[in-house]
């Protein structure tokens, strides 16, 4: 008999800063990647956006993506 790892839903981390984000992930036992993009409305520094969404179902040990806001960026 074979046991699936442990499960549990992610927490929510949206408009929290990255370091604080992601540490609070990796210490439930997640993988965590991040990619920077450019935001007019989320500070620099902060989590704009993760996938899987909140609430979301998932295995220990998977890995999470979080979008970190760069701020706004100007193109000349």
């Amino acid at each position: 008999m074979t046991t699936s790892p442990a499960s549990a839903p992610v927490p929510l981390v949206v408009g929290m800063r990255a370091g604080d984000a992601m540490q609070a992930l990796l210490s439930l036992g997640y993988c965590v990647k991040s990619v920077e993009q450019a935001s007019t409305t989320v500070p620099p520094g902060t989590v704009a956006s993760m996938s899987p969404p909140p609430g979301t179902r998932l295995a220990v040990g998977s890995t999470i993506e979080l979008t970190i806001s760069i701020g706004f960026e100007r193109s000349y």
